[in-house]
């Protein structure tokens, strides 16, 4: 059986749209009224959106240029983004602030260095015995890569100044140290090479003792190693200047060595410093005479005095625009007459920023020569006995 409901009557002023279309044609209307409103701040995010386009194209414009070049040169295309990415902001430090931002960049880049020459390492002995190595291989990898990064920001630096180019074109000076010899060497009121030599620490017989300043600088010193043994692995380069100087010197020092005129440096070496009885070197020190490794740490730093007189040399022309004064050893006579010996530096006809550009007098340099002059009469006092 079947029921017929019958149906409601319409009621005068009822409402027979539901509640949704109702609450959509309101928040409609509204709109509506405050269409202009919505209207300008859509013009407003739509020409920023636009402009962020733009922006973005241009750079991936860019970085699939720069890729293809590195891959062209035997990089890898997946990481460009990355490495452009830090080659941006390093250009834009060098750019703002570049003798007091290059020097940290410059540390920088040999912490990463060994970085990734220890996970390199770990890769090797973990695939030796057979373990996983992915994490060790992506560190060194990417490692690597910002290597190359901070390399090619410091060789466009250093490339903008006269002394950077003469650097460069040295068979051995790269463009990391090229940089830091320029941010790290500081040509004014340094009359003579010696003054860069005391401050490399390469004067023999200087002693750092307790409760006093360090008598030079760490990152001059530790720079000048490594262009030292730069030199010495480019000897055999037909370009190179300096590591066949360095090869002469050891024939000197290993003939000197066989003379037994370095007896006495030996027994100074055996009182100075403790070396086991056990050892090759306590055998060959004990016999009057220097070990190999000893005579070839002479002859490389006669090699680096020789390339940081010839820095000096360059650097006092370019910065002063004259000669620079004559080496002391030059106009003092000895028995034999007078020192004639001069070796000229490897000429270099490029030109670029001079280094009044960024060594400029400023409050850092005033502080600094503040600090020099009271160490100088600190030493003075020390030597007179006061």
């Amino acid at each position: 059986m079947v029921v017929h409901r019958p149906h409601k009557p319409k009621v005068a002023g009822s409402n027979p749209v539901p509640a949704t279309v109702r609450y959509w044609f309101l928040k409609y209307a509204n709109r509506m009224k405050e269409g202009y409103k919505m209207d300008e701040t859509k013009k407003m995010t739509q020409k920023k959106d636009e402009t962020k386009k733009e922006k973005k194209k241009t750079r991936r414009e860019k970085d699939t240029i720069i890729s293809r070049l590195l891959v062209e040169l035997g990089g890898d295309a997946s990481r460009s983004s990355m490495a452009l990415k830090l080659y941006r902001d390093l250009k834009a430090s060098t750019d703002l602030a570049p003798r007091r931002e290059v020097n940290h960049i410059v540390n920088l880049y040999y912490q990463i260095q060994n970085f990734r020459m220890a996970t390199a390492s770990q890769r090797t002995k973990l695939l030796k015995y057979g373990e996983p190595s992915m994490l060790p291989e992506f560190l060194s990898d990417n490692f690597e890569y910002l290597e190359d990064a901070i390399k090619r920001t410091m060789g466009s630096f250093a490339s903008q100044y006269t002394i950077g180019k003469w650097l460069q074109s040295i068979c051995g000076i790269g463009p990391i140290m090229s940089a830091g010899f320029l941010v790290t060497f500081d040509i004014r009121d340094q009359p003579t090479a010696g003054c860069w030599h005391s401050y490399a620490g390469l004067v023999p017989g200087v002693k750092w003792t307790k409760g006093e300043f360090r008598p030079w600088d760490a990152r001059a010193k530790v720079l000048c190693y490594k262009a030292g043994e730069s030199f010495v692995n480019q000897q055999n380069n037909k370009n190179d200047f300096y590591g066949k100087i360095f090869a002469k010197r050891r024939v000197y020092e290993d003939e000197r060595n066989e003379r037994g005129e370095l007896a006495e440096q030996a027994a100074e070496k055996l009182k100075r410093t403790k070396i086991g009885k056990d050892k090759k070197a306590y055998e060959i020190y004990s016999s009057g005479k220097l070990p190999p490794a000893h005579l070839h740490s002479r002859a490389r730093r006669y090699t680096v005095k020789l390339f940081l007189s010839h820095l000096h040399d360059v650097s006092w022309r370019d910065y002063y625009d004259i000669d620079p004064p004559v080496p002391y050893v030059f106009s003092t006579k000895y028995e034999g007459g007078v020192h004639r010996h001069f070796i000229e530096p490897p000429q270099c006809d490029l030109r670029g920023i001079s280094l009044k550009e960024l060594w400029v007098e400023d409050e850092e340099y005033e502080e600094k020569k503040k600090r020099r002059e009271k160490r100088r009469e600190e030493k003075r006092k020390k030597e007179a006995g006061l």
